[in-house]
């Protein structure tokens, strides 16, 4: 038989605080919404060493955005689509907060030439892919609008601690089932 212990109210008391004092400052784990998608052809977003080589060369190109919100626009091969890097203000210069990816028309000169027939996400999304194959990659949208699937990411850990912004969100616009128009990033304050 084992022998019974006593323990005082302060000790008990005592334990329980040194518990709770190492639960939390035990570090957090961070893990991506599977939602988040972090990159279109190797330009990541929030990395300005990574994108500086490209953007340095062909800068503030695209308008119609806030006048201090920095974008270059890019067409691919075909010129059928265009890539469209945005930078928040008072982001460190050439990182990307905001990747918007569309049908591409002549009458939105001057764009640079990129040398690929598409352009292609972190996550491997496509202009032309249909709403079943968006989902099988992100997930069901938060909040569906018409055409257009959105998700969005209000103070999670994983945005918070790689990108120090509370919002991260998603929009894909569809037309006849198929993808023509997608934004996603980190959402200005």
């Amino acid at each position: 038989m084992m022998p019974r212990i006593k323990y005082s109210i302060k000790t008990v008391f005592a334990l329980l605080l040194i518990f709770l004092i190492l639960a939390a400052s035990a570090p957090l784990k961070a893990e991506r919404p599977v939602f988040v998608d972090e990159a279109i052809e190797n330009i990541n977003m929030g990395d300005a060493e990574n994108s500086k080589e490209i953007l340095a060369k062909h800068r503030d190109n695209c308008w119609g955005l806030e006048p201090l919100f920095k974008a270059t626009c890019f067409v691919n091969s075909d010129k059928t689509e265009k890539v469209t890097f945005i930078t928040h203000p008072g982001s460190e210069s050439y990182a990307v907060d905001i990747f918007r990816l569309e049908k591409y028309s002549d009458d939105d000169l001057p764009v640079y030439p990129f040398k690929l027939k598409k352009f292609t996400t972190g996550k491997g999304i496509i202009l032309g892919m249909d709403k079943k194959q968006l989902i099988s990659i992100l997930g069901k949208p938060i909040k569906l609008e018409a055409d257009v699937y959105k998700y969005r990411s209000v103070n999670d850990l994983y945005v918070q601690k790689k990108y120090k912004m509370p919002v991260y969100y998603g929009k894909y616009y569809f037309e006849k089932e198929n993808l023509v128009k997608l934004e996603f990033g980190l959402e200005y304050p």
